[in-house]
């Protein structure tokens, strides 16, 4: 009898056992599939594209845009019988705006790519004058000195011994090798060939921010703001249609003339006459491949980017100081043409009144808009900044 006891109590512990092995594998699949669940999704948000990996872990914006070098002028993007952009990275660099790109060349057809590189425009803080160029040569040997490394263009022997000072000269010959471009108010600083690592975003951007500092100050050249010339306007037409709507809990009204449709909000101001309008926006909607550009800002990617007018300086000054950052990095801004004047904010572009995604759209930049003007640029006045 005893030995049926123990038999039933030796059963019972090996199906004890084997019940507790089973629910530890049972446990060890659900952590597996929990692991594999969570990477995927990891995954899923991670940028798939080396550029786009590169900007999440160096502080930079991966934008899709594909038209930018048709407003950068002069080298490199002045090669073959056009440009094309393959990623742009929106940043900082050196705590200055910038953007990097990666970039191709074509003969005939946009497809045909004959060359590629990868280039950072750094926005200078003045203007260097006149340009100044180094081209590493693609035969120099890895040890050569800077004169057998590099070729330098300029017209100002002064303006080369300031920027290319010995340690500038270690700097350029000391790792990879890249060209660099001071021009206006940007420095550009690139490589040729197919964009194949972080390497090559790296080196330009890690190379961009040595040399910046190197520069001393008083190779820029600050200019003074143009006298201010009175414009006369036309008064505007009468619209087709007007109707209120809500911009984010402040009344607005839409209205439509002549098959454009426009978004405005009325404000406490007296402003004079400001228009922000896209390069881009101009070459979608009416096929401009040339353009007027007003005098530069002190924000280089704006520039690039936008056409940003007004007859009074101060008042310009004033309100890129408020949107420059922001003016870039929102895609809304590209589809509309914004403007300030007298006590309103509009936004506006080509369409119908009954089209309530455009009427959200230009709402929301206006909103934008309003919500970054700085207090002293909602009171600013003609020739003063505020009025009390």
């Amino acid at each position: 009898m005893i030995g049926i006891v123990g038999e039933y109590r030796r059963l019972d512990e090996e199906r004890r056992v084997r019940m507790e092995m089973m629910a530890g594998v049972g446990g060890g699949l659900v952590l597996v599939l929990a692991a594999a669940v969570f990477v995927r999704r990891r995954l899923r948000r991670r940028p798939r594209t080396l550029a786009g990996r590169w900007a999440v872990h160096n502080g930079y914006v991966y934008r899709r845009d594909r038209r930018v070098h048709l407003f950068v002028q002069g080298p490199p993007f002045d090669r073959g019988d056009g440009v094309v952009e393959r990623a742009l990275l929106v940043g900082s660099c050196a705590g200055r705006p910038s953007l990097i790109t990666h970039f191709g060349w074509y003969r005939g057809q946009p497809g045909r790519i004959i060359g590629s590189g990868v280039a950072l425009v750094l926005e200078l803080p003045g203007e260097v004058a006149p340009p100044l160029q180094v081209d590493a040569c693609a035969d120099a040997a890895d040890d050569a000195e800077f004169d057998e490394a590099y070729r330098v263009w300029c017209e100002s022997p002064e303006l080369v011994r300031a920027v290319l000072t010995p340690r500038a000269r270690r700097v350029l010959t000391g790792g990879e090798r890249v060209n660099v471009r001071l021009d206006g108010t940007a420095m550009v600083v690139w490589v040729d060939g197919e964009l194949r690592s972080a390497r090559q975003l790296a080196t330009v951007h890690d190379l961009g921010t040595e040399l910046y500092r190197l520069i001393p100050e008083s190779v820029w050249v600050v200019r003074e703001p143009p006298e201010e010339v009175p414009v006369q306007r036309a008064p505007d037409p009468e619209p087709d249609g007007v109707r209120a709507v809500d911009v984010h809990g402040r009344p607005g009204e839409a209205s439509q003339c002549d098959g454009e449709v426009s978004v405005s909000v009325t404000m406490p101001a007296a402003w004079p006459r400001l228009t922000v309008v896209a390069y881009e926006w101009m070459a979608d909607q009416y096929h401009a491949v040339t353009f007027d550009r007003p005098d530069p800002s002190a924000y280089r990617l704006v520039d690039i980017m936008f056409a940003v007018r007004s007859a009074d300086d101060n008042f310009r000054r004033a309100v890129l100081a408020d949107l420059a950052e922001w003016l870039p990095l929102d895609e809304r801004n590209r589809r509309c043409g914004m403007v300030l004047e007298a006590d309103r904010v509009t936004a506006h572009a080509p369409g119908e009144l009954a089209n309530d995604t455009l009427v959200t759209l230009l709402a929301d930049v206006v909103h934008e808009i309003v919500t970054r003007l700085s207090e002293d640029t909602v009171r600013y006045r003609p020739d003063k900044l505020a009025a009390y």
